[in-house]
């Protein structure tokens, strides 16, 4: 913990090593502050950092939560701030952009998409796509999730991006 500001990295953590390692202060900590303080305080930490208002019971399961293992509270902790971040993310566009700048995005969005998609009535690929194909889908895919993510509406015409092929992959 940076102080009392939360875990010292708010992941996305890979393994437990990685929130034991944001947890570090806690641990060290322990011989004259109880880690269930430590966790407590940086559950409570997070979500006044992301505007979280608590009522009783929300203040009663962070009490509960912070006996588990900080490793667990350090992955609470996490996901409360990195969402903060990705709806203050998804939040700036609109604030930036115009409602025409958000039309050119939109746009810019389609074109990208079109750019990778194939035709599919063109295409070496069947079921699955091939070697060189691969990327594409990714990027498809990912374009998709950030239209999404910013509140931009985007449909893809065909091909990668269709309803059964290729699975959307998790946002």
């Amino acid at each position: 913990m940076t102080g009392d500001t939360g875990p010292r990295q708010p992941g996305p953590y890979e393994t437990e090593q990685e929130a034991r390692a944001a947890v570090a202060a806690i641990y060290d900590a322990a011989w004259q502050t109880p880690m269930a303080d430590g966790c407590r305080a940086m559950l409570d930490a997070a979500c006044a950092a992301a505007g979280v208002t608590l009522g009783a019971f929300d203040r009663r399961i962070i009490h509960w939560l912070s006996a588990w293992e900080c490793e667990c509270t350090a992955v609470v902790a996490g996901l409360i701030l990195r969402a903060r971040r990705a709806g203050e993310a998804a939040a700036g566009l609109h604030e930036v952009l115009t409602p025409a700048g958000v039309a050119v995005f939109r746009d810019l969005l389609a074109d990208a998409v079109a750019l990778r998609e194939p035709d599919p009535g063109n295409c070496c690929c069947q079921d699955e796509p091939c070697a060189d194909h691969s990327a594409d889908v990714a990027k498809v895919q990912a374009y998709l999730r950030l239209s999404r993510a910013v509140g931009v509406e985007l449909v893809p015409q065909a091909g990668y991006a269709g309803e059964s092929y290729p699975p959307e992959v998790p946002s």
